[in-house]
């Protein structure tokens, strides 16, 4: 069972009852992306939607907050994996994405390939009044001289057809709370097990503890100790496939 928005806030201000739902909800998300992050927990195979011919950059803006990647594994078009460019240079020679900068596009190649990499890159973006270094997904094909710009040639285009379905496997940033959201997953993203929800509010409750009227750095390391506990377990967790290991215990009878 998940933890819902209310039971964290409930949990965090049985130990900061000064602490107001935003600043609690700001602190959460934070946690969230940061155990995400450090224990890959959200590891997931997540649909981006589909390409747009002369469009290099995926997810696009408008959605980038919803499919908040982190680290990207590997990558399919039509459910068929693709490679990861070896130098990402030179695809990015020239950048002739018409979709995000369209007054300096290069246009759409005429001609296509079915030889298609993809590069990682990094951005910004801000979910729910937080700024997240991202991952954005760059795919291109390569054509003998696919493009010219200022006497400079590339053998890379952005994919040049639309309607191929695009999934990752990717470590995101988790799922953030707001309004009526809890822990588990929403819109394709991964829960945490039911053995780790605890995790958010021990963060919570330490950073609550580290500064202000409330301050005490005894509790503050106590509750930072639990939260790191957590993080190894689920760092085992991960690295174990997902599975829970047991052993037989020999009984008389």
């Amino acid at each position: 069972m998940a933890i819902s928005r209310q039971n964290l806030i409930e949990l965090v201000q049985q130990n900061h009852p000064q602490m107001g739902e935003t600043e609690i909800l700001f602190r959460a998300n934070t946690a969230i992306a940061e155990f995400s992050s450090k224990t890959g927990i959200s590891r997931v195979m997540i649909d981006i939607g589909d390409t747009v011919a002369g469009q290099r950059y995926y997810p696009s803006e408008a959605s980038a907050p919803l499919a908040t990647l982190n680290k990207i594994y590997n990558v399919y078009l039509n459910d068929v994996r693709i490679s990861r460019i070896v130098s990402k240079d030179a695809a990015m020679l020239i950048d002739d994405d018409e979709h995000s900068n369209a007054d300096n596009a290069v246009p759409t190649g005429v001609e296509s390939s079915t030889e298609r990499y993809w590069y990682p890159l990094r951005k910004t973006v801000t979910v729910s009044s937080v700024d997240y270094n991202i991952v954005q997904l760059g795919l291109v094909e390569k054509l003998s001289r696919a493009i010219t710009r200022n006497e400079t040639t590339s053998e890379f285009q952005s994919v040049s057809v639309s309607g191929l379905q695009i999934r990752v496997e990717a470590d995101t940033l988790g799922d953030f709370l707001a309004e009526d959201a809890n822990l588990n997953a929403s819109g394709g993203q991964t829960s945490f097990p039911v053995q780790f929800n605890n995790a958010i509010p021990y963060k919570v409750i330490a950073e609550g503890y580290k500064s202000g009227t409330n301050q005490n750095i005894q509790l503050a390391q106590y509750f930072d100790f639990e939260y790191e506990k957590l993080v190894k377990e689920a760092k085992k967790f991960v690295r174990s496939n997902y599975i829970s290991t047991g052993h037989l215990v020999p009984h008389s009878y």
